[in-house]
């Protein structure tokens, strides 16, 4: 789990165990209020379906989703919509999981997946009305770069679509430095640095909310999934890495609760 080269090989080591904890969707969920008592699986949808809305309202049907996982978020929207739609990973492993998942729900004709990294997207300019950009920003090394190809591969009056991990204050070093190497988390922008930066990026910014305090059990639902999966993570990883999780979870826990935030963004394309 220590120590990967990039986001991508972290994904293709570390899959088995984002499907044991997370299920089909690799992010956080979101519940509605403090009386929300769903499970992660429909918190996470609950997520997804936020990006849907905004995606719907504002009439998009060509789709990029960059940091698509495993397909689930792109193949409930081609569900509810008559979008296109095309997802991007760094993962190998992600890629053939979510062709497999999209064949299986003979979405093959609506929905892609294809290896790229949004640093450099292979796409000609002006080819989507809309990016989602799930929880995925903050693997990425050249934040601006990310953020100006976005502005490029979308349409006039197109919109991005976000949800990112923010710093509450700066992290110290330790800190940055243990959750880099446990999550490939890049180092992090407080909400007005990021806003900052998608506004210099050309974006106008039509909505940027905090959601942290609702997408906050997600913590308690990953404890508890990680004690119920314990033996299975064992089997197939070995006692060693159980150990080192229920050893990092408290300073995962702290880091997170004190010093990060969690924000979802719409911005426009001018």
């Amino acid at each position: 789990m220590l120590n990967h080269a990039d986001a991508g090989q972290y994904y293709d080591e570390i899959g088995a165990f984002y499907e044991l904890v997370w299920g089909d969707n690799i992010h956080m969920g979101f519940w509605h209020d403090p009386d929300d008592d769903h499970s992660l699986a429909v918190a996470q949808d609950n997520l997804t379906d936020m990006f849907i809305e905004q995606t719907l309202q504002h009439g998009g049907t060509a789709v990029l989703d960059i940091g698509c996982g495993v397909g689930q978020p792109a193949i409930r929207l081609a569900e509810k919509s008559v979008c296109q739609l095309t997802g991007i990973t760094i993962s190998q492993r992600q890629v053939r999981q979510a062709l497999t998942r999209v064949h299986e729900k003979g979405l093959n004709g609506r929905v892609r997946c294809a290896y790229m990294n949004a640093e450099s997207l292979a796409f000609p300019s002006a080819s989507f009305d809309v990016v989602w950009a799930l929880e995925s920003i903050f693997h990425m090394r050249d934040r601006e770069r990310v953020f100006g190809e976005i502005y490029r591969a979308l349409r006039v009056n197109g919109r991005l679509i976000l949800t990112d991990f923010v710093a509450k204050r700066p992290l110290a070093p330790t800190q940055q430095l243990f959750m880099s190497q446990l999550f490939q988390m890049q180092p992090l922008l407080t909400a007005q640095a990021y806003a900052e930066r998608l506004e210099q990026s050309g974006y106008v910014v039509e909505q940027f909310r905090d959601i942290s305090a609702n997408i906050a059990p997600t913590i308690e639902e990953w404890k508890a999934q990680i004690a119920r999966q314990q033996s299975e993570l064992t089997r197939i990883y070995n006692a060693s890495f159980t150990s080192m999780i229920e050893a990092y979870t408290p300073q995962i826990e702290e880091t997170y609760r004190q010093d990060m935030g969690y924000i979802f963004a719409v911005v426009r394309k001018t």
